[in-house]
């Protein structure tokens, strides 16, 4: 079973995620106002990473860019607007 995290605790706090996802083999699903946004998926070993084909990171963008299109994530410009903005209220 995957954890759930908010995409506000990714940015607060982006080591606790990267340790959740070092400790286990399950994805971590982000949540956006209670809402699945997007998946990690943790690469444990060399061999895991070298079966991440190009192939299948082709499939896997052409499904982001269809998400996208349906209006299913963040887009990248409010990332780093969010991501901007919490580092000011933290510089505050």
């Amino acid at each position: 079973m995957s954890k759930t995290i908010a995409f506000e605790e990714l940015v607060a706090d982006p080591d606790s995620v990267f340790s959740v996802l070092a400790q286990g083999h399950e994805p971590v699903v982000l949540t956006h106002k209670g809402q699945p946004k997007a998946m990690l998926t943790p690469l444990n070993d060399e061999e895991e990473m070298q079966r991440l084909t190009a192939e299948e990171l082709r499939e896997e963008i052409q499904q982001a860019k269809a998400d996208i299109a349906a209006g299913k994530g963040i887009a990248w410009e409010g990332v780093k607007r969010r991501l901007a903005d919490k580092l000011a209220e933290e510089a505050a």
